[in-house]
């Protein structure tokens, strides 16, 4: 199903779609989704259902010593729905398998806040890349892999969780010296210092 332009909110919009949290078998999230794309089509329910996203955000991982991006789901086992929720949307959703319920609060199902619809809406292509650092410990052993310093060891003086970045420890000259370097740029070594 293409994406309709409409703007990501909760406010009631001219078609009163609303965004809702669905819970799904967890692993089943892109099937579901397709499923019920599919029965939107046949059922002819286009003006009561908009759009079915899998929250998702970039993150970039260091594995082998390089930086790999790739996306991740937010919620495993939640897709979110724009919807006008009526009792034929509401027996379709129930008629699929993978589906287990909305989020709901009480009896009825609660949609979510035009906050919040925007920050899950908006999805991975906007803001920054968040970025997964390797499991390291001040005090680890390191062997710097690429630049200046290549092939030369030391070891991990602080990890910069919000840059993305690791401070390291090298002796030069018999001294000290102290480098913010990339975590692709390290390649973490078997014990500590």
């Amino acid at each position: 199903m293409a994406p309709s332009v409409r703007r990501p909110s909760c406010a009631q919009s001219p078609g009163g779609l609303q965004w809702y949290v669905v819970k799904v078998h967890s692993g089943r999230e892109e099937a579901v989704k397709e499923v019920l794309e599919r029965r939107v089509r046949l059922e002819s329910l286009e003006e009561a259902v908009g759009r079915i996203l899998i929250p998702v955000e970039r993150v970039a991982e260091i594995r082998n010593g390089r930086r790999a991006e790739r996306t991740r789901k937010l919620f495993s086992g939640y897709l979110l729905c724009e919807l006008v929720l009526d009792d034929r949307v509401l027996a379709l959703f129930r008629e699929i398998p993978g589906v287990s319920d909305f989020v709901r609060s009480g009896s009825t199902p609660l949609p979510l806040s035009p906050a919040e619809a925007e920050r899950f809406v908006a999805g991975p292509s906007e803001g920054p890349v968040k970025v997964l650092l390797p499991d390291l410990d001040p005090g680890d052993r390191i062997r710097v892999l690429r630049g200046t310093f290549a092939q030369m060891e030391g070891e991990v003086a602080e990890v910069l969780a919000d840059t993305g970045q690791v401070r390291v420890r090298l002796e030069i000259l018999g001294r000290p010296v102290f480098l913010d370097m990339e975590a692709s740029e390290i390649l973490q070594l078997a014990g500590r210092a």
